[in-house]
């Protein structure tokens, strides 16, 4: 009895041991190299640890630490940070794990959300002398692609772009323009936040339940609901196929005769759950 309980133990204890070889940090995308985080009002810097786990995290001289929840999930704020040109390291962490982040600023931080006018493209615009020649290490904007998720995203990819030939065509019109002007005007490093999609609605990125608290939403829910609890994605697809065999065969059509409007492709079925995401 007394050895089984000490090979017990013993499995116990080298379980503990691997658990903590293999504790890992994890932290959204968005806190990557080339990061710019906000002055003075209280960076925040979450993530995820193993729950209990004591993390860590240090910035130019400020230090922070939190415990995992049981969920795992943490969060600190590093207060007092002043607007630098100088690029520092953000480390973090937890047990025997540690992550660092390079080449991260301090300054202004801009969130730059709207539909088609906010996602129009530098490269759109008659700035093909301005592409060519503006370089600006300091003024750093994070692009994502567009995806949707039936259930709430905690992470998306993306990366923190500087301003240079190659990057700055792809950056929201609107938000560069805003961006160069905090920067002539307060002459610190700005860091821009794309979240853009043309024709998207507000409620896109608004939680459920925080709709369901305004009685004005109802009615958009209740039909939302009402669609999901009739969507059969198999019926979908077949309805689908369908009416790309009819649309090829109109298309041939009208290739052939060129005659009228030109027939438009079906759209592909998209599951209720995902709208109006």
């Amino acid at each position: 009895m007394n050895l089984i309980n000490k090979s017990l133990s013993g499995t116990s204890f080298l379980i503990a041991l691997s658990s903590l070889a293999t504790a890992e940090i994890k932290m959204p995308t968005f806190f990557s190299d080339g990061m710019v985080l906000q002055q003075e009002t209280g960076a925040k810097i979450w993530g995820s640890a193993d729950a209990g786990q004591t993390v860590t995290v240090s910035f130019a001289g400020k230090t922070a630490t939190s415990k995992a929840s049981k969920d795992g999930n943490w969060s600190v704020q590093l207060k007092g940070l002043k607007a630098t040109n100088k690029s520092a390291a953000l480390t973090i962490e937890a047990g025997n794990d540690k992550k660092q982040i390079n080449d991260v600023l301090v300054g202004e931080v801009w969130l730059a959300s709207g539909q088609s006018n906010m996602e129009w493209k530098v490269s759109n615009t008659n700035s093909k002398a301005s592409i060519a020649t503006d370089k600006d290490n300091l003024l750093r904007v994070y692009v994502s692609g567009n995806t949707t998720s039936i259930e709430p995203s905690h992470d998306f990819a993306g990366a923190w772009k500087d301003t240079k030939p190659e990057n700055t065509g792809g950056f929201t019109a609107v938000g560069y323009e805003f961006a160069k002007a905090l920067r002539k005007e307060l002459k610190v490093p700005v860091g821009i936040i794309e979240c853009s999609w043309g024709g998207k609605p507000v409620q896109s990125f608004i939680s459920d339940e925080a709709l369901k608290a305004c009685p004005e939403a109802k009615p958009m829910l209740d039909q939302k609901a009402a669609a999901i609890s009739k969507y059969d994605p198999a019926t979908a697809k077949k309805n689908y196929e369908a009416q790309m065999k009819k649309w090829k065969a109109a298309d041939a059509k009208w290739k052939a005769e060129k005659k009228g409007r030109r027939p438009r492709q079906p759209r592909k079925p998209q599951n209720p759950a995902l709208q109006p995401n």
